[in-house]
């Protein structure tokens, strides 16, 4: 996990405060979050993660000891197939 300092505008800090009450979660679930969203991470309402899985779910191979080779090509070709399919 990557560590991240980041300076907030005045004001923006009691917000986040606020926010994070509201829904009960820690500053960085909520941050986390709203950066996932930001970035286009969630598709279809679900997580990246759960996106991450269907897709690796796909790769013949899981589990092999020999399985990450290639992965990157055999990732791509996937994710192609997938975005070309809907």
């Amino acid at each position: 996990m990557t560590t991240l300092s980041i300076r907030l505008r005045p004001g923006v800090g009691a917000l986040l405060e606020q926010r994070c009450r509201e829904q009960g979660v820690n500053k960085s679930q909520l941050i986390n979050d709203l950066i996932e969203q930001s970035l286009g991470a969630q598709c279809d309402g679900r997580h990246a993660s759960e996106l991450l899985d269907e897709l690796l779910q796909d790769i013949e191979g899981s589990g092999d000891k020999d399985s990450a080779k290639n992965i990157s090509s055999r990732l791509k070709k996937t994710l192609r197939a997938k975005h070309t399919a809907r």
